[in-house]
């Protein structure tokens, strides 16, 4: 789900450099090839439960920057911790905007979080680990990629660096699913009435649907 102070963040951001969140902003230049938003090395920063994968992950990439002289940023942007999750930072927002591949790593033992949200929603591609069922809409190839071995993640940020419009194309379509299909109002949706009903289709035309902020916006 992507949460709606993110949105408002989101929009906020683009507004101060002339943007709606209708423009495509998976077209924008990005000057930081890779990030993962997990620290080495700094536990005191982070709940570190669970997340000998992530720490990993922040390994692999470190390694893969130097070897093949990528720019890359892994680490936090933000606060730490419950502070840095009960709101969403202009750093967080920016780090996102400028980045063209955002590494997704999951805690151990479980899947999906909002941090997958997020990334997709900035227009940027999204690589995560191997999840048994993605969320609704999303497709491996397509609008996400998914990485299953150090190697795996080594050949997709090399090919999708080397191929702009590709990865573009990635970063718009998930961007797309991620606003159309996975707002907070189509979760409440789905509880109370067993179906996603906001959808473009019903709205008609006209408006900014999906990139609107909230879900009454086009009424």
């Amino acid at each position: 789900m992507v949460r709606t102070d993110t949105i408002e963040a989101l929009r906020d951001t683009l507004q101060k450099r002339g943007h709606s969140l209708a423009y495509p902003i998976e077209k924008f230049p990005r000057s930081t090839d890779v990030i993962h938003l997990w620290p080495l090395n700094e536990t005191k920063k982070v709940n570190t439960q669970y997340a000998k994968f992530r720490n990993r992950v922040s390994e692999i990439l470190t390694e893969l920057g130097q070897k093949h002289n990528l720019k890359t940023f892994i680490g936090l942007a933000g606060k730490p911790l419950k502070e840095g999750r009960r709101g969403v930072e202009d750093e967080y927002i920016e780090m996102l905007l400028n980045t063209k591949i955002v590494v997704i790593a999951q805690r151990d033992f479980w899947e999906d979080h909002y941090r997958l949200m997020e990334a997709l929603v900035s227009g940027a591609c999204v690589l995560t680990d191997f999840m048994h069922g993605l969320p609704a809409g999303l497709q491996n190839g397509t609008s996400v990629l998914e990485y299953t071995s150090p190697k795996d993640l080594e050949d997709l940020i090399l090919y999708y660096l080397e191929h702009d419009e590709k990865r573009i194309e990635i970063g718009r379509r998930g961007r797309e699913i991620a606003m159309q299909r996975h707002r907070t109002w189509h979760r409440m949706e789905e509880i109370i009435f067993g179906e996603i009903l906001s959808t473009c289709e019903s709205k008609g035309p006209g408006g900014n649907c999906p990139y609107i902020v909230h879900g009454d916006e086009n009424r």
